[in-house]
């Protein structure tokens, strides 16, 4: 049988086990804290702000956003030629698989909490808003709601580049687990 640390929700069940029984012996229970002590180290819950809880879900959205997109290309792309959409169904399925790993890549790096996440962040932010301006004047008709558009754009923005100075604060305050040691 395998030791109770390779399944903390054993152990943790084992723990409201044995505060639950009811005691027939004599001998004193063991302290909660020596009894997960001994079989499961403790696990801190990492919790996030709720603006990088916001990005994090807009990264993810987007990114899922452009998988989909991917995938429309590909899937249907019979239907897409036939009626001539524009962009073309390869322009579509490209720039969908490039933003969808960009965003994976984003995500991956901002979960890991690298330190070059939130340029990554800035970049790509940038150049997702020039990639969807210049889809939008080069392949698109006008649409009555540019203003809407335009406001949309900038508020996300504003809201990536705070976040950004967040992450970077705290990449800043971060300090190194394992010092090179000379």
């Amino acid at each position: 049988m395998s030791h109770p640390a390779h399944f903390p929700a054993l152990s943790a069940c084992a723990t409201l086990w044995v505060y639950a029984s009811p005691q027939t012996t004599t001998q004193p229970r063991p302290s909660l804290i020596l009894f997960q002590g001994h079989f499961a180290q403790p696990q801190t819950m990492n919790k996030h702000s709720l603006r990088v809880t916001l990005l994090y879900l807009l990264v993810l959205t987007l990114s899922a956003w452009n998988g989909l997109r991917l995938w429309t290309a590909l899937a249907w792309r019979n239907v897409l030629d036939e009626f001539s959409a524009q962009p073309t169904p390869t322009i579509t399925a490209v720039s969908g698989a490039i933003w969808m790993f960009i965003g994976i890549i984003l995500i991956w790096s901002l979960w890991q909490k690298k330190a070059w996440a939130w340029k990554m962040l800035i970049g790509a932010a940038a150049g997702y808003t020039v990639w969807y301006w210049s889809e939008r004047f080069l392949w698109q008709n006008p649409h009555p709601n540019g203003l809407f558009a335009v406001i949309v754009n900038l508020a996300l923005i504003v809201f990536i580049l705070f976040t950004s100075k967040l992450l970077a604060r705290e990449a800043h305050e971060r300090k190194n687990e394992n010092p090179k040691i000379e």
